[in-house]
């Protein structure tokens, strides 16, 4: 039996940049094959809230800024030693599915994150 990895994406809400990037993920996941699951949470969201639970669920965890990263080390040491984690640096003005946002994710995709999903998935 295969075990899925954890994508964990979060942003500000959840909302936007983190569910673009999980969707499309997800969307390039099945077309390779990969064993994935992804869950998408935001650091100041009501709706979908970011909690240990969360944290502990995940294998990699994808953020879009750097102050993030200092944040989640700062409430989840033991986590964030644990997990690997990918910084993709895109600003929190674009709305969910919104084209520039889009091209963004799939840009980034190819250049940064595509051969490491591979092969951290297919380990």
């Amino acid at each position: 039996m295969t075990v899925a990895t954890r994508l964990l994406y979060v942003c500000n809400q959840g909302a936007n940049r983190s569910r673009e990037a999980a969707d499309q993920v997800a969307r390039v996941g099945a077309t390779r094959g990969w064993a994935i699951e992804t869950r998408t949470a935001g650091i100041y969201s009501e709706e979908t809230p970011l909690t240990p639970g969360l944290m502990a669920w995940g294998d990699i965890v994808f953020l879009f800024q750097e102050d993030h990263l200092a944040l989640l080390q700062e409430r989840y040491p033991r986590d964030m030693f644990r997990m690997r984690c990918v910084l993709i640096p895109i600003p929190d003005v674009y709305d969910y599915g919104s084209d520039i946002l889009k091209d963004l994710l799939e840009k980034a995709l190819k250049k940064d994150w595509l051969d490491f999903l591979d092969d951290v998935v297919a380990s």
